[in-house]
């Protein structure tokens, strides 16, 4: 779960066992959360990406 307080927006991607690397990124501006990863599919995340940015058109 990515949750950003007062960081601007916070970004993730995930690399998912079987999948790789997501090609979408899924971000949260102040006070929002989102998800990476899968549900539901049991496989595990191996690798999480994190971008901290002023807005979101700067990620």
């Amino acid at each position: 779960m990515i949750y950003s307080v007062r960081t601007g927006v916070l970004c993730g991607n995930s690399f998912v066992q079987d999948v790789g690397w997501n090609p979408n990124w899924y971000c949260a501006a102040d006070g929002g959360n989102n998800a990476i990863g899968t549900t539901g599919q049991n496989k595990r995340m191996e690798a999480a990406s994190l971008l901290i940015c002023r807005t979101a058109e700067n990620c």
